[in-house]
């Protein structure tokens, strides 16, 4: 005798819809990462979006940032303005007499005027629209403060950036820096699941990827260039693989 009874077709249909509803989101997942690899210009605004987004919902992560940059003082260079968060904290502080900020994703730029008018209205303010890696506009050895928070893990050429902060910080000025990082050797598994995801991560994070960015901060220490202290800390996020950071502070050499 069948143990089928009417509980059994509604139970088989619950199962069903789940099913199919986990398929139409795994589908739209697809459709959706396959428009922002195709797309740059949607890619650029849906990045834009999520970074203004997440930057008013964490507070833990913002007082970390913030208590980082309004050491900056002088006049202050930032690459990777984004939605121009650190802005707030470094007039805060009083101390900066000029601010350039370098972006080049077009989406932050109403997002960085918004934050300009609230915070640096009075303050000498220029927005440079270029990458990193290049700012011929920014003379030599004419920075006071160098300022990087979430952006080395995405330019194009890590070496060339790290060079022209070295070329355009004056003697004894400071780069400030906050970067998520690849896990160490000690946190395999983590390392290893970054590892797995950098792929899509690169596409939904526009261009970001896991890097050792703290074996740069050592050349450049090598080198002779600068005095770097940092530290590696568990960032205040909810996404556990982006957890793993490295912030400090890097002194360029009078010699």
């Amino acid at each position: 005798q069948s143990t089928w009874g009417p509980h059994s077709v509604v139970d088989m249909g619950f199962v069903s819809a789940i099913c199919s509803l986990l398929s139409v989101a795994v589908l739209s997942l697809g459709f959706a990462i396959v428009a922002l690899q195709t797309f740059p210009e949607l890619r650029h605004q849906a990045f834009a979006a999520l970074c203004t987004n997440c930057l008013s919902k964490n507070a833990a992560m913002n007082a970390l940032r913030c208590e980082l940059v309004r050491n900056a003082t002088g006049t202050v260079l930032e690459i990777g303005v984004g939605p121009a968060g650190n802005l707030g904290c470094m007039a805060s502080s009083g101390r900066v007499s000029r601010y350039i900020g370098v972006e080049n994703n077009e989406a932050f730029f109403a997002e960085i005027e918004l934050q300009r008018s609230r915070h640096m209205a009075e303050t000498p303010f220029q927005l440079i629209a270029s990458g990193a890696e290049h700012i011929p506009s920014v003379a030599n050895a004419s920075v006071d403060s160098f300022i990087s928070t979430h952006v080395l893990c995405s330019v194009r050429d890590l070496d060339a950036v790290l060079a022209e902060a070295t070329r355009v910080l004056r003697p004894g000025g400071k780069f400030f820096f906050l970067e998520h990082v690849l896990a160490g050797d000690d946190e395999w598994l983590l390392r290893s699941v970054q590892r797995a995801i950098e792929p899509l991560w690169t596409i939904v994070g526009d261009g970001c990827r896991f890097v050792e960015t703290w074996k740069e901060l050592d050349k450049l220490a090598a080198a002779g260039l600068f005095d770097v202290e940092y530290k590696r800390v568990d960032a205040p996020i909810s996404i556990f693989i982006a957890k793993p950071h490295v912030i400090g502070v890097a002194t360029r050499r009078t010699g």
